[in-house]
């Protein structure tokens, strides 16, 4: 299996990995100069493993570098709970507790959050493409007062999975929010890539949650995989989308090994711990005083981060043998 990250709308070599290499921060609020104490606002668009597990790995990496909670640092949390009337609350609930630094995670909640902060310093989490999205013109040369991380992966390690696991599929159903910027340019390179297979992309869009069931029944009998990835509609419903595509008799391999873990077939992701412990380093740099957040590319997982988890319960049922799969696939137990 090829995991060679195609070209695409937001992709970076190794010299921004580099980059953030060179932002290491200094030794934290014992710095002269620094300030004893500081505030941090975390806004989060929902309530999902991916998003917990960044924000704990956050906090414990900032621990880390200085910024302990309860002697230097206080975080001040806001949850919109994936309700869209809530994204303005949570934003001026964050700007108004006037931080040092604002962490969002969700890309509607992002750009909320981006419009209303003023000079505030921001990072962004996990986010798909910030360029798209409007928040940034330039990834690697950010400029002004945020940058962040992405969970961008390439869509042609979708389609080597597909076609790894699948060789005679030819029709993928894409299942998404195409109100969330990163859902629909993430649609638009997954279409591409498709073509350039010879493939048929379908997609299912979903306008919130409670229409999952609807647009998945939609796909019934028309495709041969079901996938998504980093949307926060169908992630926040993540374990049900899986049960009942199973169910259907559709496999999923889609974005985040929990798909996988939750009785999907695959789960394509990177390591969201990690991802948030980078975001952690930003924000020292950014807090000791080392860094401006325009000064600091955005961070993007390299291929070799990239984890695709298979599920062998599943993947038997759907005829695959997953010990027999290559050194690119880990099996869960």
């Amino acid at each position: 299996m090829n995991l060679t990250r195609s070209a695409g709308p937001a992709v970076v070599g190794a010299t921004l990995l580099l980059a953030i290499t060179a932002c290491s921060p200094g030794t934290g609020p014992d710095d002269p100069g620094a300030a004893d104490s500081v505030t941090i606002g975390i806004a989060e668009i929902v309530s999902i493993p991916p998003i917990d597990d960044n924000v704990a790995a956050f906090k414990e990496e900032l621990a880390t570098l200085g910024y302990v909670e309860g002697e230097n640092v206080t975080y001040v949390e806001q949850n919109a709970q994936g309700q869209a009337a809530s994204f303005s609350l949570v934003t001026n609930q964050i700007v108004q507790e006037d931080p040092d630094l604002i962490y969002s995670l969700g890309t509607p909640l992002i750009i909320s959050v981006a419009q209303a902060a003023g000079d505030t310093p921001q990072l962004f989490g996990i986010m798909t493409d910030p360029v798209s999205a409007g928040v940034l013109d330039d990834v690697e040369a950010p400029g002004g007062n945020i940058t962040g991380t992405s969970d961008y992966i390439a869509a042609g390690i979708y389609f080597d999975a597909f076609q790894d696991l699948f060789p005679d599929a030819t029709t993928i159903g894409f299942l998404g929010n195409p109100a969330e910027p990163n859902t629909q340019s993430t649609l638009d390179e997954f279409e591409a890539e498709a073509a350039s297979r010879g493939l048929e992309l379908v997609f299912a869009p979903v306008a919130d949650s409670a229409k999952i069931q609807l647009a998945m029944e939609s796909l019934r009998g028309k495709v041969d995989v079901l996938t998504f990835t980093a949307d926060n509609t169908v992630s926040s419903a993540l374990e049900s989308v899986v049960k009942q595509a199973t169910a259907m008799g559709l496999p999923v391999i889609a974005s985040q090994t929990d798909s996988a873990t939750l009785g999907g077939l695959a789960g394509i992701g990177l390591d969201w711990a990690e991802a948030g412990r980078e975001s952690a380093r930003q924000a020292a740099a950014i807090l000791d005083g080392d860094k401006a957040p325009g000064d600091i590319p955005v961070w993007y997982p390299s291929t070799d981060g990239v984890e695709i988890a298979v599920n062998p319960d599943v993947a038997a049922q759907f005829g695959v043998d997953a010990d027999s799969l290559g050194d690119a696939y880990t099996v869960i137990e």
